[in-house]
């Protein structure tokens, strides 16, 4: 494996943990009834509603440029022809590793906050329960998407080969 290979499962890596970010913001998107019913005129709603989805949606776009670019976001990234020197590792390995560490970032992220999110919803008796539904559903995906990671690492390349193939052997 070459350095450019390495800098393109760099980038994957980091598509991930974006998407992940969108998914922890995604819940508040349905904060956009309130705005809309407390503005004061149309145009004011229509700019708070921008203002506050531009963000979460610049996540959701920004993963996906990174997934789908990765290639040619590590051929800039890595421009010096004498770095193609071979490492002992294959590209399995190292998708496999960078996958689990990436697991991990997300289950410490999501743990805390699915319990935090848990015993809101048991505590508390405001009148939004359907937000706090959204909240630990979106927490709960977290802590999904982080195990499948973590202990599915394997799984995950071995699936991502059989998509690159086609299901075709070599």
């Amino acid at each position: 494996m070459n350095v450019k290979a390495a800098a393109t499962i760099a980038v994957k890596v980091l598509a991930i943990f974006t998407l992940i970010k969108f998914i922890t913001y995604l819940p508040s998107a349905y904060n956009i009834f309130d705005i809309v019913s407390t503005a004061s005129s149309q145009t004011s709603a229509s700019l708070q509603i921008i203002t506050f989805m531009a963000p979460i949606c610049l996540l959701l776009i920004v993963s996906m440029c990174l997934w789908l670019y990765a290639d040619e976001i590590s051929d800039r990234m890595v421009k010096n022809p004498g770095i193609n020197e071979k490492v002992n590792i294959n590209y399995e390995g190292l998708q496999s590793i960078a996958f689990s560490v990436v697991g991990i970032i997300i289950v410490a992220d999501a743990l805390p906050a699915l319990i935090s999110a848990f015993i809101h919803l048991k505590i508390d008796d405001s009148f939004r329960p359907l937000n706090q539904y959204i909240n630990l559903g979106t927490t709960g995906l977290k802590l999904v998407i982080g195990l499948l990671l973590l202990f599915g690492s394997k799984g995950l390349v071995g699936l991502i080969k059989y998509l690159r193939t086609a299901g075709l052997p070599k």
